[in-house]
């Protein structure tokens, strides 16, 4: 059988876990900002405002235009980190269903 290591290396190394990766790192790079400044001592409320406003539109565009988003940028990025981790990138069947 498998060791724990193989049985572990698997699912990490799958397509779908370096696109969901992929994603957890875009959604991170944008919150980071905002959460970095929430932490400062001397916080101004205005400036914070103003950069949750900005991170609120930020996410509408993301979700009105998701799919080409998706398509674009994330999937994209995801084939080249599977590229250099010699993963065989492939689509799910169920985004296949949806979207031909």
């Amino acid at each position: 059988g498998d060791s724990s290591s193989q049985q572990l290396y698997h699912p990490v190394n799958s397509f779908e876990t370096i696109v969901c990766t992929c994603i957890t790192s875009f959604l991170l790079s944008e919150i980071t900002p905002l959460s970095r400044l929430l932490q400062t001592s001397t916080i101004d409320f205005g400036v914070a405002h103003q950069h949750v406003l900005s991170l609120l539109k930020t996410f509408h565009i993301r979700q009105t235009n998701a799919s080409d988003y998706f398509k674009n940028i994330v999937f994209e990025q995801a084939i080249e980190v599977a590229k250099e981790l010699f993963v065989q990138p492939e689509v799910p069947r169920s985004y296949q269903r949806r979207n031909g």
